[in-house]
């Protein structure tokens, strides 16, 4: 009896080393939950540099902004180009940013007019652009 008992004592350290590799692996496997929350923060930051470039963009500038369907609206690069050629830049200030998957939305204000704008954002690509120009949907909800 005493033998059974040191045979099991001696098996069980390995018993739980073994155990312990297989859960740790388990919670590796499932990703630990962090991960996303910090890919929502890059994307959230990424929509705002972008939103905030536009905004700064001077000119015709402000077409390296846009979205393929953005810039389609506007008659391609070269409307685009006609209608931005005397945008003046703007230091739009952030109010909120939103992202869901692909899409986002930054709303931003106009410290010079006071105007707020809602900038619809779509990743194209890896890279976060003004899903439509937002002079010709008109959808800049009131000042606050």
């Amino acid at each position: 009896m005493r033998q059974d008992f040191l045979s099991r004592l001696r098996s069980r350290p390995l018993a739980l080393a073994l155990g312990a590799v297989i859960v740790s692996v388990a919670l590796g496997a499932c990703g630990g939950g962090s991960e996303p929350a910090s890919d929502d923060a890059a994307a959230e930051q990424a929509v705002e540099e972008a939103a905030l470039g536009y905004g700064t963009a001077e000119g015709p500038d402000s077409c390296e902004f846009f979205s393929q369907s953005a810039l389609e609206q506007l008659g391609g690069a070269s409307g685009c180009e006609e209608a931005f050629s005397s945008a003046p830049s703007v230091a739009f200030e952030l109010q909120t940013v939103e992202v869901d998957g692909d899409t986002g939305t930054a709303r931003v204000r106009n410290p010079e007019s006071m105007q707020v704008i809602d900038l619809e954002m779509i990743n194209e690509e890896g890279d976060w652009k003004v899903a439509q120009d937002p002079s010709i949907t008109g959808s800049a909800p009131p000042a606050e």
